[in-house]
């Protein structure tokens, strides 16, 4: 997988070990969130406005720095999308 190992291949390998309930939910949560994210640019490359403005709500309010840079990454896939659409 190189160096930069996927955000969403790293939780899983946090929720096969982790023993804490709330925190493998969390995990979970996670990996699904990223996943569905993934399937839907995947079917609908170009994103809706509604789609734009929760992504920018998101990464205003993530405090924590691994999900904001996955926003990011997510929001930088939505717009090369949209952009290879329209050429």
């Amino acid at each position: 997988m190189g160096d930069k190992t996927e955000r969403w291949f790293q939780l899983c390998q946090q929720a096969a070990v982790e023993q804490d309930p709330d925190k493998l939910i969390a995990l979970i949560t996670e990996i699904n969130d990223i996943l569905e994210n993934r399937e839907r640019v995947a079917h609908n490359p170009e994103p809706t406005e509604e789609e734009w403005r929760e992504l920018a709500r998101q990464a205003g309010q993530e405090k924590d720095s691994e999900k904001l840079t996955d926003l990011a990454q997510r929001i930088v896939e939505k717009y090369d999308a949209a952009q290879r659409k329209k050429n």
